[in-house]
C-alpha cells in the first residue's frame, strides 16, 4: 500500500513501514511531525545518526541529558540520563510543591 501526499510544501510517500521523504540540495530531510511528536523531538535535541547495515539509524543520545541536551554530570533518573543542574531544579521543584 502506498500514499502520496503533500504537508508543509514537502511531497511524502507512506508506505507500509514507514514515510519515504526526499533528501534536499544541502542532505537534510524532514522528520514528520506525527514521528517527532511520538518519540518527543523538539527543535535544537540532539539526534545521534548511525547506520545499521544499509539503514540509516536516528536515535537520542544515551550520554545526554534528556532535559536540557547538557553532556556534563550525567546520572541515571527514572531510566533516563540527567544532568546536576536539572536534577538540582527537579529537587527544588519537587520541594516547592509539597
Amino acid at each position: 500500500m502506498t500514499n502520496v501526499g503533500e504537508s508543509s510544501g514537502a511531497t511524502w510517500i507512506a508506505r507500509t513501514g514507514g514515510v519515504v521523504r526526499r533528501v534536499d540540495e544541502l542532505g537534510r530531510i524532514v522528520i514528520p511531525v506525527e514521528i517527532r511528536r511520538k518519540l518527543r523531538i523538539s527543535e535544537h535535541d540532539p539526534l545521534e545518526i548511525t547506520t545499521s547495515g544499509r539503514a540509516i539509524v536516528l536515535s537520542k543520545p544515551r550520554d545526554a541529558c534528556v532535559l536540557c541536551g547538557s553532556r556534563k554530570e550525567l546520572s541515571p533518573f527514572r531510566g533516563h540520563q540527567v544532568c546536576e543542574s536539572c536534577r538540582e531544579a527537579l529537587a527544588a521543584d519537587d520541594v516547592s510543591a509539597r
